[in-house]
């Protein structure tokens, strides 16, 4: 390991208080991508996000292409909470390269992604520790790449201590990514949970709201950041509800690509009731009928959460 990979892993390690470390977050889903991007923010890391691997790829000095499109053409039409300035979503070529510390890697996303993507971001960024993350529980092959999984909605948590453990674990064998191995391929296991191993949910809550993931939240950063989260997230899961009403049972994969990505959104703020609606219309198999009626549960999701948490 050289100095400087020694440098970067105990800059991680450190924890996000006493020495941040710089991430970069590859996300397809704008909504997903803003939440984790303030989350780390706010915890104080040095964040930088991209909308796809190729952009990601663009902005670490492996593809030659402008990168500036990619970040408008990522978003919803109707996303109008990307227009808060966030300085984890600038665009940072102005001044090279991107240089990181860490990654945080969707596994599932168009163009490159997978293990395609973890070897080019490997070449280009070495030692810095690859984490792929997803909203649901991946095949172990699907991880063979990476150093290690995180379950949507990320717990940061588990993140500092995958990391203390990842520095120690290279520190001893005094190697690099090859050589320490660490994750769910390793024994460690995910850093996620199942569902029915997650903590027990802090007071506030209920059928609407997942109050450990919210709790998460209000510790994480400040009431109008949570507010503005809360607001994005259901600005952009009616706009998405009101392309799967036009788009009806005629075209069922775009119906259900905007479901999937109404639902990571949602669990990423811990809206419930709205992904597990979601959910039921990605999943599931209905008629013209019964596609309006989840709609109308989903917009009624949306009403909830507005009325119990915006006013």
């Amino acid at each position: 390991m050289t100095g400087q990979d020694q440098d970067s892993m105990g800059r991680m390690a450190a924890g996000p208080h006493r020495c941040p470390g710089r991430v970069l977050v590859i996300d397809d889903d704008p909504l997903s991508l803003h939440v984790l991007a303030l989350q780390l923010h706010f915890e104080g890391y040095q964040v930088t996000a991209s909308p796809s691997g190729e952009h990601a790829l663009r902005m670490l000095g492996l593809r030659k292409e402008a990168v500036g499109g990619d970040l408008q053409d990522a978003r919803h039409p109707e996303d109008s909470w990307a227009e808060t300035p966030v300085p984890a979503l600038q665009d940072p070529l102005s001044s090279g390269p991107l240089v990181v510390d860490l990654l945080l890697v969707d596994l599932r996303m168009p163009g490159l992604a997978g293990s395609a993507l973890a070897a080019e971001l490997r070449e280009a960024t070495g030692d810095a520790p690859l984490i792929a993350m997803s909203a649901t529980r991946p095949e172990p092959e699907e991880l063979s790449d990476f150093d290690g999984f995180l379950l949507k909605p990320l717990d940061l948590g588990a993140l500092a201590e995958y990391l203390a453990h990842l520095a120690a674990v290279r520190g001893a064998r005094g190697g690099g990514a090859d050589s320490a191995m660490v994750g769910p391929l390793a024994g460690l296991g995910d850093l996620g949970f199942m569902e029915d191993e997650r903590p027990e949910e802090a007071p506030i809550g209920g059928e609407f709201l997942d109050g450990r993931i919210y709790a998460n939240l209000q510790r994480a950063m400040p009431p109008a950041a949570v507010r503005e989260l809360i607001a994005a997230c259901v600005g952009d899961a009616r706009a998405r509800g009101a392309t799967m009403r036009s788009a009806g049972t005629l075209d069922l994969e775009l119906v259900r690509r905007e479901a999937h990505a109404v639902k990571g959104g949602a669990g990423m703020v811990g809206a419930r009731q709205l992904a597990e609606v979601a959910a039921g219309i990605e999943l599931g198999s209905y008629q013209s009928k019964d596609l309006e009626l989840m709609l109308v549960d989903l917009f009624e999701a949306c009403d909830v959460l507005e009325r119990k948490l915006l006013k």
